[in-house]
């Protein structure tokens, strides 16, 4: 408070002290309801529902897996099938050692990840269609702990041969010398091209109920090592979901 001439007070509103009048209450709500002053609520008024809440990832196993299981060889071979059945032959067949890159190893296959990702990115930005169609898989030799990759994926007729097959075999080059520091000679990397890919080679790690179910070469059934995450998978266009769509399609024709 301060006095101004004429003994007129003025209350001071950036000082806080005692005020002697009462606090009137603030009808709020629905007629006839009184609440106090109002405060901030730390309470959502709207949280999520328990089935909308975001579900942890999936884990694998510590201890790695050991074979590819017969479902993930399933997969891969009615992928590899379906993609002929919409055009899409799987006809470029890439092997990375990462044995050959100045990283060594690719433990929990980020690398890989990586590296499909930007191989992607190389095949939009050449108007193929899709992108990266292919299917894969991660291995590592009994005798080492070294991981290296199969990747089976679709490149159109005129990327076959020539300059332009070349194209792609240097963006793959460069995509496993960025993630992998830098290679260290050119057995890193090895592209070829099958007339008519069955994808067999990349279940060869599936063991014995494997084995007996496809008709693999006897010098390609032996193990393939203990690989940590995920072990070998598909492109959402040829997976299981995009293979019931169009079967359902059919159907309804």
């Amino acid at each position: 408070m301060k006095t101004i001439p004429g003994n007129t007070q003025i209350k001071n509103l950036d000082v806080l002290g005692l005020d002697r009048e009462p606090k009137l209450r603030v009808l709020k709500g629905a007629p006839g309801e009184l609440a106090s002053d109002p405060y901030l609520s730390v309470v959502c008024p709207y949280p999520a529902q328990p089935d909308r809440q975001h579900k942890p990832r999936r884990r694998y196993r510590t201890s790695g897996s050991k074979y590819v299981s017969v479902p993930q060889a399933t997969n891969i071979i009615e992928a590899v099938d379906f993609a002929k059945l919409i055009g899409l032959p799987l006809i470029a067949h890439a092997t990375i050692h990462w044995s050959g890159t100045v990283a060594f190893d690719d433990h929990d296959g980020i690398r890989f990840a990586k590296v499909r990702e930007g191989l992607c990115k190389v095949l939009l930005r050449r108007n193929i269609p899709g992108g990266l169609t292919c299917a894969w898989c991660r291995e590592c030799k009994a005798h080492t702990d070294i991981v290296h990759c199969h990747l089976l994926f679709h490149l159109p007729v005129e990327y076959r041969i020539g300059v332009k097959l070349d194209e792609i075999r240097a963006a793959l080059d460069r995509l496993v010398g960025r993630h992998g520091n830098g290679t260290l000679g050119e057995f890193a990397v090895k592209l070829v091209i099958w007339p008519n890919p069955d994808g067999l080679y990349l279940i060869k790690g599936g063991g014995p109920k494997v084995w007996k179910l496809f008709p693999l070469k006897k010098d390609h059934r032996c193990s393939q090592g203990v690989i940590h995450g995920k072990r070998c998978g598909t492109t959402q266009n040829i997976g299981r979901a995009a293979r019931q769509r169009v079967a359902v399609r059919r159907a309804v024709a």
